[in-house]
């Protein structure tokens, strides 16, 4: 019975590992997510800067 027991310690403290991995491992992905969901969001601003102004330079033409 002290076998059985302590065989599944032994499981339970390798499955509280891998969970401890993997909650760092989603941690670490969230991490890079927001990271590159701010460059994504500069990115946005920065065209939305560029249209304005090439809407501005188009609007000097006129059509004959």
């Amino acid at each position: 019975m002290t076998e059985l027991i302590a065989a599944a310690v032994e499981e339970q403290s390798c499955v509280s590992n891998e969970i401890a991995q993997n909650i760092t491992t989603i941690s670490d992905v969230a991490y890079e997510n927001s990271a590159a969901a701010s460059q994504v969001s500069t990115a946005g601003q920065d065209i939305s800067v560029i249209a304005s102004k090439l809407n501005q330079l188009t609007q000097q033409f006129t059509v004959a």
